[in-house]
């Protein structure tokens, strides 16, 4: 649930393929609200999780005068990884 946009769901990079030789790190929701990205990892918002690639599932959310707030916990990052 994005505060003031509604529900959105969170899309794993790689749907498109992988290109060889190219990692995609993964990328984890948990408890529905906690997004974990490991090492190489990016997701986007998306109105809707299909499975399968779709540019037109992405959402822009309009940020202009607007505040996007997140938190940080570095507590298992290894050395120079943070």
């Amino acid at each position: 649930e994005v505060h003031g946009y509604g529900r959105v769901s969170v899309i794993p990079t790689g749907w498109g393929g992988t290109p060889e030789g190219e990692h995609i790190g993964e990328v984890q929701v948990t408890d529905g609200k906690l997004l974990v990205p490991h090492m190489d990892g990016r997701a986007y918002f998306a109105d809707r999780c299909t499975g399968r690639y779709n540019h037109s599932d992405y959402i822009g959310l309009q940020l202009l005068n607007k505040r996007l707030e997140f938190e940080v916990d570095l507590v298992g990052a290894g050395c120079g990884c943070n």
